[in-house]
């Protein structure tokens, strides 16, 4: 991501207040290795330990330590919410 993001209009952290992924769980990624994503890199839980149904029912998004914080305000919240100072700009919500 880093040598691609270098080529990209970047914007500031600041502007980062929506997850791109939507402010609900309407869609999951499942990788080679039964992982749930609600969006890469944030896993859910893993088919291969309980199905895809239980994990879903038993989600709460809002409570969730990353999703809760994205759904309310992008990745500028989440940072607020872990105490992160961000870099001044990035390429895009994912890259923050």
């Amino acid at each position: 991501m880093e040598k691609l993001a270098r080529d990209v209009r970047k914007r500031s952290w600041e502007e980062m207040n929506q997850c791109p992924e939507g402010s609900s769980i309407t869609r999951v990624h499942i990788d080679a290795y039964g992982y749930i994503q609600f969006c890469q890199g944030i896993s859910i839980g893993n088919t291969w330990e309980r199905s895809l149904k239980t994990i879903l029912e038993e989600l709460v998004p809002e409570r969730h330590p990353i999703i809760g914080p994205l759904i309310r305000g992008g990745p500028k919240q989440l940072a607020r919410d872990v105490g992160v100072m961000p870099g001044k700009e990035y390429a895009d919500e994912c890259h923050m």
